[in-house]
């Protein structure tokens, strides 16, 4: 169990270091990378949606509040892709401009894989302590 916790906490730390690099790296140059970063954030996304149901069982019984972030988490990924497919079928039938909403839809990810990496550091901080 500890081992499990401590893979994905330093699995996901990589990722995120990479990720938010590449979103840095493409805001302060004018290379593609953000279109790298978006990339990685679908394996990044995936990769924290299996973390998280993987987490939720090895927690349930001592961990009662990260398990309680962890399902707000969860269910407010489910609630962007449900967004998301309902923006892609119906925005032609927006009759204002949409852009802002398709910043916020792309903000939303990374907030998201932050408050991840915060659960998760939390899991890992509370399981290194009982080693």
């Amino acid at each position: 169990m500890k081992n499990t916790i401590s893979i994905i906490a330093w699995k996901n730390r990589a990722i995120m270091t990479l990720f938010i690099g590449l979103i840095l790296l493409g805001y302060t140059s004018k290379e593609k990378y953000l279109i790298y970063a978006a990339m990685l954030a679908i394996f990044l996304g995936i990769f924290q949606i299996i973390s998280a149901l993987i987490l939720s069982p090895l927690i349930a019984k001592k961990d009662v509040v990260n398990l309680k972030k962890l399902t707000i988490y969860t269910n407010s990924v489910g609630i962007y892709i449900v967004i998301c497919i309902i923006v892609f079928f119906v925005a032609e039938l927006i009759p204002f401009n949409i852009d802002y909403l398709g910043y916020l839809l792309m903000l939303t990810p990374i907030i998201l894989s932050l408050f991840f990496t915060y659960i998760t550091e939390q899991i890992y901080q509370i399981n290194k302590k009982d080693i």
